[in-house]
């Protein structure tokens, strides 16, 4: 067990009477609402993965991408010698730049691997949906839009603040003047500056709202907000907030026998094959994998039990490269652009079940860049399809045993456009 790991919290005289004498509904309606709130932490990391590996495929990858790289140039030609020189370093760069982020990116993925454990946990099907981009302020943890962006400064200011400390003080980005003008329209809706999360004060909220939901004498505005953030609104004001309900809610159920931990088959302990420190579950140490998976899950995205944050923790990851990323300009005298010149939250159609921004009024039209070049339509349309096909697997990965999938596999692929022309059964 974590040394950071909090304590478990005991319920009060009169919570504990009423857990005691919970019936079989009761019990039902407890195990839903641990349900929603973990799909809202698997919305939560499938979104936070998608940004960060878009910004990753936005990065330069070869020096030909810079406008003044010269290939083969005129030998006595010192200066564009220079230039190509400096080009062709920045290139070693962003390659080490992007493995960072992929890095990050990676392990939002094993968080999202955590959530769905729990979720087999309490005997719920995985949870592997996430609405479009954009993301409107009010329906993520953070109280802040998310977007599609390509890798730079600005980017990079937006996922540090992501993962910072509450201790630290760290200035919100998107209330900056330095917000390109024409993207300005994006960051229109509101996004408050969050108050510092309190952890004691965190958990007695959490306690407090658990025992009126019990007694049905809960805000029914702040259920629905808890249950279904995409269309009312989150409730949460951090992520860690959202983690300390669903840690408090699963250690209650597990404690009183709402749910006695099921389907040992389903957790996956080999964690997509990466290198991580989490023990396997063991039978009897439901609350253990809990405490440990959602203690990961924190510690390694803030970092928020270090002053400063860990090396390895997610805000310093991002704190590092933009630190050199600000200073790369500076040092050579040249312009640098880091990406492509790729457009914000691309897309070539807009669907009301999909985009969050086609339900609300008043979202400016610049908040989905339309794709429309014919090429481009089709090969995003491909991209889906394989997104599909790899959402649909895992999502078979974690509800059933692996010899299940196989079949399931060729189905899917066959049953894609590309896939029936070149298919070889095997």
């Amino acid at each position: 067990m974590s040394p950071n790991t909090p304590s478990k919290t005991q319920p009060d005289p009169e919570l504990h009477q009423l857990l005691q004498n919970l019936d079989e509904n009761g019990k039902n309606e407890v195990i839903q609402l641990i349900q929603d709130l973990l799909k809202q932490a698997s919305t939560t990391e499938h979104l936070l993965a998608m940004q960060y590996l878009f910004s990753c495929f936005s990065i330069k990858k070869y020096p030909e991408e810079f406008s003044d790289y010269v290939p083969n140039p005129d030998p006595n030609d010192k200066a564009q010698a220079k230039v190509n020189q400096i080009r062709l370093a920045q290139i070693e760069k962003l390659r080490r730049w992007e493995a960072n982020v992929l890095m990050v990116a990676r392990e939002e993925m094993t968080h999202l691997t955590y959530v769905n454990n729990l979720l087999a946990i309490i005997d719920q099907e995985p949870f592997l949906f996430r609405p479009n981009f954009p993301v409107p302020a009010e329906a993520f943890p953070l109280q802040k839009p998310v977007n599609l962006m390509p890798f730079g400064q600005f980017a990079l200011e937006i996922f540090r603040y992501w993962e910072k400390p509450d201790h630290l003080p760290v200035p919100d980005p998107l209330t900056g003047s330095n917000i390109p003008k024409k993207l300005r329209a994006l960051f229109t809706i509101p996004h408050p500056e969050v108050d510092p999360f309190k952890p004691l004060e965190s958990r007695e909220k959490a306690m407090k709202f658990f025992g009126e939901f019990l007694k049905d004498t809960h805000d029914p505005e702040k259920l629905k907000q808890l249950i279904a953030p995409l269309e009312n609104g989150t409730y949460f004001k951090s992520i860690e907030e959202l983690y300390t309900y669903i840690r408090e809610y699963l250690l209650i159920a597990l404690k009183y026998k709402i749910i006695e931990g099921k389907n040992m088959e389903r957790i996956v302990d080999e964690h997509y094959g990466f290198n991580i420190n989490l023990n396997p579950l063991v039978l009897g140490k439901y609350e253990d994998y809990v405490l440990e998976a959602i203690n990961q899950i924190i510690e390694e995205g803030e970092g928020v039990w270090g002053v400063p944050p860990a090396l390895g923790s997610h805000f310093w990851v991002f704190q590092s490269v933009l630190d050199e990323v600000q200073k790369e300009a500076q040092e050579t005298g040249l312009p640098f652009e880091p990406s492509l010149p790729v457009v914000w939250n691309p897309s070539y159609q807009v669907q009301s079940n999909r985009h969050l921004i086609k339900q609300r009024a008043g979202m400016p039209r610049t908040a989905v860049a339309k794709v429309d070049n014919a090429v481009a339509v089709k090969a995003m349309k491909l991209f889906d399809q394989a997104y599909n096909t790899m959402v649909k697997m895992l999502h078979g990965f974690f509800l059933e045993s692996m010899k299940s999938i196989r079949p399931q596999v060729f189905i899917l692929l066959k049953s894609m456009p590309i896939f029936r022309r070149h298919f070889i059964l095997l």
